[in-house]
């Protein structure tokens, strides 16, 4: 697999296809790989391999799979890095950070349930169902608190969200999907409870206690 790198032009946060020259949509349209810097964003925290520069990235790619025309948007996003916990200090004197289970940027609650109550119907907009894997390679002798694996399936959506560890390699794996229909008034308190369950299992993170 050939790869280029292309200086890609932005807007506030994501590529502009419509900006794209035609010889850079066609360098992209020969060559599947497109490199991007890691660790331009400014971010506070242990979580740079798995945050920011993640999320902008795969933006980035679904807007260059858009803006070239290419047949799939699926985008394969591999993040090599290291957590540098050196300022991640427990107040009982222990180092832990905290490792992400999802890039899951759109939170359903806040999106589609922030009312606690309807009284008209409720349109859910057909949304592009999501699976992730992240793969970790934890530090001898760092101890991990791992979440229960989650498993969700209802009339208005699926959410799967499991945890693997062999030795020091951690895998989270997630898949959230939510089914475009009208959800009535009297389903409604079902709808914002799946949304919530959703949510909460997505934004866990994994502890990592590290020696």
């Amino acid at each position: 697999m050939r790869g280029v790198a292309v200086e890609l032009p932005l807007t506030a946060s994501r590529a502009d296809p419509a900006a794209l020259t035609v010889q850079i949509a066609g360098q992209l349209r020969k060559n599947p790989v497109v490199i991007l810097p890691t660790g331009s964003v400014e971010q506070h925290g242990p979580h740079l391999p798995s945050g920011t520069d993640a999320f902008a990235a795969r933006v980035i790619a679904h807007a260059v799979a858009e803006g070239t025309a290419r047949a799939s948007r699926e985008v394969d996003l591999k993040v090599d890095g290291e957590i540098d916990a050196a300022h991640a200090a427990h107040p009982a004197g222990d180092h832990e950070v905290s490792l992400r289970s999802s890039l899951h940027t759109t939170a359903f609650t806040a999106r589609y349930a922030f009312l606690p109550k309807r009284r008209n119907p409720l349109l859910v907009p057909v949304t592009p169902s999501e699976r992730e894997a992240f793969d970790y390679e934890l530090p001898a002798g760092a101890q991990a608190r791992l979440p229960a694996d989650t498993h969700l399936q209802t009339p208005f959506g699926s959410v799967d969200v499991s945890y693997r560890l062999d030795g020091v390699n951690l895998r989270v794996g997630t898949y959230a999907e939510l089914i475009p229909q009208t959800v009535a008034a009297a389903d409604y308190p079902a709808f914002r409870a799946f949304c919530k369950s959703a949510d909460q299992a997505l934004q866990r993170g994994v502890v990592i206690a590290l020696p």
